[in-house]
């Protein structure tokens, strides 16, 4: 279990005071308007950089000052691929892979099972990773992670650049990690990932957090409207 209680983002907004938690093999949505904290709030979950103010809990332990705790059970996916970018994309994999302290055989099982949801052509996985399109390196980050396999998958807009397959083949790989116990959190511009797959999501707008249960919902249509209206789509 991840709880933040009363985090301030890392953006200067010292009246926004966050506070949440994110159950284990829970998916969990971030939503909210440009600039409402979502990705500060991801890459605080990944210990990729520490509050101003608050707490940041992890299993019962206060971890707000030890961000190795959370890089060590996290997996993150920014909306930029980390580089190099000169590598063939099989051997930037494989040097991820080694830098995550994935074994060889593992790396190799791993693989195989995450292209079936994020496909690659061989081809791609030849060419040098600045020379794919947006669409491939989002791929490329997506399989990057199922290879690590962390305890917390944290993604920011993971949708972007991918079509409808790579959406398609994103929304089953996330069930199927929930079935595995593993915990899911992300944040989207769009509805289609949030209503499809998120146990909740909540609402980020001036510091103030509002939670809607998806599952406890028995009216989809209605929790699909309120998605896209508060996410500015109608």
């Amino acid at each position: 279990m991840l709880k933040f209680d009363q985090v301030v983002p890392n953006r200067g907004l010292l009246n926004w005071r966050y506070s949440f938690e994110v159950e284990t093999s829970e998916i969990l949505g971030l939503a909210g308007p440009t600039g409402s904290g979502k990705s500060s709030l991801l890459s605080i979950a990944a210990g990729e950089r520490s509050p101003i103010r608050g707490r940041v809990v992890l299993d019962e332990r206060d971890v707000t000052r030890s961000a190795e705790k959370l890089r060590a059970v996290a997996g993150f996916l920014p909306e930029d691929l980390p580089g190099p970018y000169d590598l063939p994309a099989k051997a930037w994999l494989s040097l991820w892979a080694e830098l995550d302290l994935v074994t060889p055989s593992e790396f190799r099982s791993r693989l195989e099972r995450a292209i079936c949801y994020f496909p690659l052509s061989s081809e791609a996985l030849s060419t040098q990773v600045a020379h794919l399109s947006k669409g491939e390196q989002k791929k490329l980050g997506l399989l990057r992670l199922w290879c690590k396999k962390p305890r917390l998958f944290v993604l920011d807009h993971p949708s972007a650049y991918l079509d409808g397959f790579g959406l398609f083949g994103l929304a089953k790989a996330c069930q199927e990690l929930a079935r595995e116990h593993v915990t899911i959190l992300l944040a989207e511009p769009v509805p289609y990932l949030l209503s499809k797959i998120c146990d909740r999501v909540l609402y980020l707008t001036d510091g103030a957090v509002q939670s809607l249960d998806q599952k406890a919902s028995a009216d989809s249509h209605f929790v699909d409207l309120q998605l896209a209206r508060v996410l500015g789509w109608s």
